[in-house]
């Protein structure tokens, strides 16, 4: 049985794209510093005397827990089938009662994640279609006539995708949208008004049609998960259910350009989610994390990228040196471009891009943008052998990666820079 967690003074922040990360609050009501940033994450939204929590219970006991909540008032959330646990919100006074229950394995916080992003400055379509540094930096566009990504699915957990982006409107197969707001799979609903998830999807999927920019894998099947609301918060539960969602419509890969601190790491029910969604199959990969500042002192990988199911990606910038602000730490797999990466933006944002002509392009930092780069050649590489398995895939992209620091597996680079040519070549002689 898992040892049940203690609620205490902790704090999320989503590591998304090139800005550092900054406070939740803006407000003067809001929390200024972490003391007070207690218990407020989890109690945003919820009525007075009320807490956001998940719950973790033994399987057979899932109408009980049920019943429990009913019984004092409470409101289940979500109740997932990935795992066994659902997510409520719980009168406060209670939650001290469901985790001395016997069939409980935990209890704990539905925390608050929030995008602290700041969009790039967008341009104009380009004439010509140009291949950048950093595509070349991975030799992506040496294996394009061997294997583009065609039939393999990517799901991009995170704010939405333009799908009107004529660089990606062709390769977007679906989306749906899991955030705070509601859960629908209505086009417009899973729409990105904040630019990461488009910048993340560009690098990823653009197409090859002689305009803008061109993605690792040409010719993937995109698949939006939005989890981020249009200010740009998510809980916990939101990446867990988008998690679920992955699982249970067929998705290949999963790129999560999203993290959290330490405390992340005895968040039970997002890391159970992950060890399954691998045990299903999928391949997932997660950005290393952004630093340093004010709440990211260290340089530590962070969550879920330090899963033990998920490759955690590092940055590095136009000379293939580690970027300054990538965290590093054994965790790290494998390294990818994320300094000046240049890819789509959604042309109506939040960033003032509303009824412009044309569509749009800019450049981000951030291991944001070093994560959709390996999930891009992961796609290549199970292209080109759709026998492979999961476990396979990521074993042919870290023993093909090029060696950039010590030698073998380093903090810095991990097994080294992710190489296109020589995975698909890996992958083929595996036929």
């Amino acid at each position: 049985m898992i040892t049940k967690t203690i609620f205490g003074s902790i704090m999320v922040v989503l590591l998304v794209e090139a800005s550092f990360v900054v406070p939740i609050a803006a407000e003067s009501s809001a929390p200024q510093n972490i003391e007070q940033i207690d218990g407020f994450a989890a109690r945003l939204g919820a009525p007075p005397g009320f807490t956001r929590v998940m719950i973790g219970f033994e399987p057979l006991f899932k109408g009980r827990i049920a019943e429990l909540i009913e019984e004092h008032g409470g409101r289940i959330k979500d109740a997932f089938r990935l795992i066994s646990a659902i997510s409520a919100i719980l009168p406060t006074e209670v939650i001290p009662l469901v985790e001395k229950l016997p069939f409980v394995r935990y209890v704990e916080e539905d925390h608050l994640i929030r995008s602290t992003q700041e969009l790039a400055q967008p341009y104009p379509a380009e004439v010509a279609q140009e291949i950048r540094w950093n595509l070349e930096a991975i030799g992506a566009d040496k294996v394009w006539n061997i294997s583009t990504g065609r039939d393999i699915k990517v799901a991009v957990i995170d704010s939405g995708i333009d799908y009107n982006h004529e660089d990606l409107a062709g390769n977007i197969k679906g989306g749906v949208e899991l955030t705070l707001l509601q859960r629908t799979t209505n086009r417009l609903a899973w729409y990105d008004v904040f630019g990461h998830g488009t910048h993340c999807a560009g690098i990823i999927g653009a197409m090859r049609n002689g305009k803008g920019i061109v993605g690792v894998a040409p010719d993937v099947s995109l698949y939006a998960v939005k989890v981020f609301t249009p200010i740009g918060y998510a809980l916990t539960s939101d990446i867990v259910e988008a998690i679920e969602w992955c699982v249970d419509n067929d998705m290949d890969i999963v790129s999560m350009s999203l993290g959290g601190g330490p405390f992340l790491a005895r968040i039970f029910g997002l890391k159970e989610a992950c060890e399954a969604a691998y045990e299903h199959g999928l391949l997932l990969v997660a950005a290393s994390g952004n630093w340093p500042s004010i709440l990211w002192p260290l340089p530590i990988v962070s969550w879920p990228a330090a899963y033990d199911s998920i490759i955690a990606v590092g940055a590095t910038n136009s000379t293939n040196a580690h970027a300054f602000f990538s965290c590093r730490g054994p965790q790290v797999e494998l390294s990818a471009p994320g300094v000046g990466v240049y890819s789509t933006l959604p042309h109506i944002s939040v960033a003032g891009i509303i009824g412009m002509a044309g569509f749009y392009y800019g450049p981000m930092d951030g291991t944001s943008m070093a994560c959709p780069h390996v999930a891009g050649v992961a796609a290549l590489v199970w292209a080109a052998n759709p026998s492979l398995s999961n476990e396979e895939v990521r074993e042919i992209l870290s023993s093909t990666a090029r060696n950039l620091g010590s030698d073998g597996k380093d903090t810095l680079y991990g097994h080294g820079l992710v190489d296109a040519e020589a995975a698909v070549t890996e992958a083929l002689n595996r036929a």
